[in-house]
């Protein structure tokens, strides 16, 4: 009765051969998805950054809700995140670095109204001369109401807030060619 419910699995040499074809051109077919640059890094940063806001956001709260200063706002949120290495995105090359930044304008200011607070970005990865796409031609963000999320290049929906002014009538969000 037992075997009557078990599939039958192959078992001969032509059988096996087909299983082998099957599975080499499945192989093929999806090696492309798992050979991406910086895909798999991708959600470690992502989750980095969601520490790190949150971690701007909690220092907020504690100094009547001003952010940190831009210069020292790392030094400043270590007690609230209290894990350096969330300071580096895995795909940033550059040794003993800060991978994210946060955007001069808002060092040591107020948060913003609750109702602008979904598209005002609090960090961003930066590189040697500002903003930097690491992950597929696009950047790990972070929103002042606490959220993280990936943005494409020059996908950014307007209105979004970026160095304090809107970021597709200033220009500022350019892609670092390297």
């Amino acid at each position: 009765m037992l075997n009557k419910c078990l599939p039958r699995l192959p078992h001969g040499l032509s059988e096996w051969g087909c299983l082998l074809l099957l599975l080499i051109v499945l192989a093929v077919m999806f090696f492309p998805l798992f050979d991406r640059r910086g895909e798999p890094r991708r959600p470690s940063c992502l989750s980095n950054e969601k520490q790190l806001t949150l971690g701007l956001l909690m220092y907020a709260t504690d100094y009547d809700e001003r952010l940190p200063r831009r210069l020292t706002w790392a030094q400043d949120i270590d007690a609230y995140v209290k894990n350096s290495a969330l300071l580096v995105c895995p795909a940033d090359k550059r040794e003993n670095v800060v991978s994210y930044g946060v955007p001069g304008c808002w060092g040591g200011q107020r948060l913003l109204a609750p109702q602008r607070l979904a598209s005002a970005i609090i960090l961003y990865e930066v590189g040697p001369k500002g903003p930097e796409y690491r992950h597929e031609s696009g950047m790990n963000i972070g929103y002042m109401d606490g959220h993280a999320k990936w943005c494409k290049e020059d996908s950014l929906p307007p209105g979004m807030i970026l160095l304090g002014v809107d970021q597709r009538a200033a220009g500022v969000v350019k892609r670092n060619h390297h």
